[in-house]
């Protein structure tokens, strides 16, 4: 079979900021312990508008040309001579990254905080970020950042299930119990996801905040409540729905000043705050004092640490539903055009799906 992988492939190529280009480039190679993957589906991520703006230049990616996306899934085609647990033609769903292994963080099982991040030369890989992504035909990767895909996902759950991932470490780190209120501040792909998950941990009762269709699916997809943030003040609408003392778990999943403010100002006294929002700029102004005084947690969250298996077979047994928020699929070539309706929110998108 690898007698058959051409010796040029078509990719995305960012060739500087805002600076795309569907060109042909040369195929990959793969090392002894990596896996070369035909790329069956790519989602488009805002880290990926980030980085093809410039706002992470410095840091992603590490030089020019390069080629992004992160979320993806994808047919074996060939592979090195130490990869064992794999077969040729088996689907598979990818991590984004992988730690050096031996620092005191990747040692805790924390890898997506190596502390040699984002230096590549270091062992610490991050796909579509620091090394070359899945905008393209084929992708080389380590063996150790694939999962096995099951017969009865498909593009949907595979362009996705990386998203399940994130949404299951910040759920972790949420630490809901049983019976909780939980809000979730922001219902785009990621949202729309914790919400499911929540429902899972043992919320008691959830509430979307958003706007539009966005809005809607929150409620197809079980939010027990649905505040609009155009039809008044998020703050006090949160509180009427909690008796007046907020959440008790609140989920930033904008990444917007506004959408940080109203999550710490929705949240009760004693109660966590999850930011899983990237604004891909400086900072955002916090109440320093409401944190100290009311004993609020604030804690980030980031990517998907040892969840990815879990969060394939939460998709593969039906308790997670992603199917109604894969609202555009587009050839590869058309990624321009696919960004263009991430970015304006155009036809009620929710994700695009980009196939090569």
């Amino acid at each position: 079979m690898a007698d058959t992988i051409p010796e040029k492939m078509k990719a995305a190529v960012l060739h500087d900021w805002n600076d795309i280009r569907y060109e042909e480039v040369e195929t990959p190679v793969y090392a002894s312990d990596e896996v070369l993957c035909r790329v069956l589906g790519c989602g488009i991520c805002a880290t990926d508008i980030h980085i093809t703006n410039g706002d992470l230049q410095g840091i992603y990616p590490p030089s020019l040309p390069f080629i992004m996306g992160h979320e993806w899934y994808g047919e074996i085609v060939a592979m090195g001579s130490k990869v064992e647990r794999f077969s040729m033609g088996q689907r598979v769903i990818a991590e984004p990254q992988k730690g050096c292994g031996e620092c005191v963080r990747c040692m805790e099982g924390r890898y997506h905080l190596c502390i040699h991040a984002p230096h590549v030369d270091s062992g610490y890989k991050l796909y579509g970020h620091n090394v070359n992504g899945a905008y393209a035909d084929y992708i080389s990767v380590v063996k150790t950042v694939l999962h096995p895909m099951p017969d009865s996902l498909g593009l949907e759950e595979g362009v996705s299930a990386c998203n399940v991932g994130i949404g299951t470490e910040a759920v972790r780190r949420g630490r809901i119990d049983l019976g909780d209120d939980v809000v979730v501040v922001g219902v785009g792909l990621l949202g729309l996801i914790i919400l499911q998950l929540a429902k899972i941990a043992g919320a008691g009762r959830t509430i979307a905040v958003g706007r539009g269709h966005r809005l809607e699916v929150a409620g197809e997809l079980g939010a027990d409540e649905k505040v609009d943030r155009m039809q008044g003040d998020v703050v006090e609408q949160v509180k009427e729905l909690t008796g007046g003392s907020g959440a008790d778990v609140v989920f930033e999943c904008a990444g917007a000043d506004e959408a940080v403010k109203s999550s710490l100002a929705c949240v009760r006294r004693g109660g966590r705050v999850v930011l899983a929002g990237v604004s891909g700029k400086k900072g955002v102004a916090l109440d320093t004092d409401r944190i100290v005084l009311d004993e609020i947690e604030v804690v980030g969250s980031r990517g998907a640490p040892n969840a990815l298996g879990e969060s394939i077979g939460l998709l593969a047994s039906g308790r997670i539903n992603v199917k109604p928020l894969v609202t555009h699929t587009l050839p590869l070539s058309d990624i321009h055009r696919g960004m263009e309706i991430f970015t304006k929110r155009l036809e009620e998108v929710i994700r695009v799906a980009l196939i090569p």
